[in-house]
């Protein structure tokens, strides 16, 4: 958190890529759209559906959408994904203190830091 006098406001970077789906998508968009969040990495895989699975007599299944996740800004997010704010480039993961992601998310926040204290 960044304590700015007697505002207390939190600093928020999250890291997304092809593999981020589902809760995470949701998750992390609804934090962008309401401005918590910037969002740092490569575009989502696009999973934003709820399913009912019904187990037939054959042993197969019947998967059937019954409902889509909107974000606060009601975008979608099934088969869309979700667009970082800062893209990167390459095909580095968040793996380690040096990367690409975790660069360009400490930059962020200090940036978000000397811009709150002035």
């Amino acid at each position: 958190m960044c304590d700015v006098g007697n505002v207390t406001v939190v600093c928020c970077v999250i890291s997304v890529n092809e593999a981020s789906a589902s809760a995470s998508e949701i998750l992390a968009r609804a934090l962008h759209d309401n401005g918590r969040a910037i969002l740092v990495g490569h575009k989502t895989f696009g999973k934003g559906n709820i399913q009912s699975v019904t187990q037939l007599h054959d042993g197969s299944a019947l998967f059937v959408t019954v409902a889509k996740y909107l974000s606060p800004a009601l975008h979608e997010i099934d088969q869309v994904g979700i667009t970082p704010d800062v893209q990167l480039s390459g095909q580095e993961k968040f793996r380690t203190l040096t990367s690409s992601y975790f660069k360009c998310a400490h930059g962020i926040i200090l940036e978000m830091v000397l811009f709150i204290g002035r």
